[in-house]
């Protein structure tokens, strides 16, 4: 049994104690960094091995980058600012509410969370505004 292993069945052990289950088949393995292919079983099944996934909105790659994360934000953030095309176009609203709009909802998209989250420089790229 690998150190892996090892780690999740105490884990597993550990949760039943308290009224915890783990569901192998709903269970992910994200490995960051890491290069080895070992399989992670838990008992008789294997652990499913994913390449990024999406935790409190914000996407987790396997390079530990943000890249596909910062892609995503940007995207959501033109879908917001499409939406308000008719507050763009509207000639009776003033440039400084106009502002205080995009502020409020499209650069809050952009940067929900990312304080928390380490960039490399070819993100901060991404996002300097």
């Amino acid at each position: 049994m690998s150190k892996r292993n090892g780690l999740l069945e105490v884990l597993q052990v550990w949760g039943a104690r308290i009224g915890l289950k783990i569901n192998a088949k709903k269970t992910k393995l994200l490995r960051l960094r890491i290069r080895d292919d070992e399989k992670v079983m838990l008992g008789n099944e294997k652990i499913d091995q994913v390449g990024s996934f999406t935790y409190l909105g914000s996407i987790i790659s396997k390079d530990g980058g943000s890249s596909e994360d910062v892609k995503s934000r940007i995207a959501k953030a033109q879908g917001v600012f499409s939406q308000l095309k008719k507050v763009w176009k509207n000639v009776k609203i003033s440039l400084q509410t106009k502002i205080g709009t995009l502020e409020g909802t499209v650069m809050t998209v952009v940067k929900y969370g990312s304080e928390a989250c380490v960039l490399q420089k070819v993100d901060e790229d991404l996002l300097d505004v």
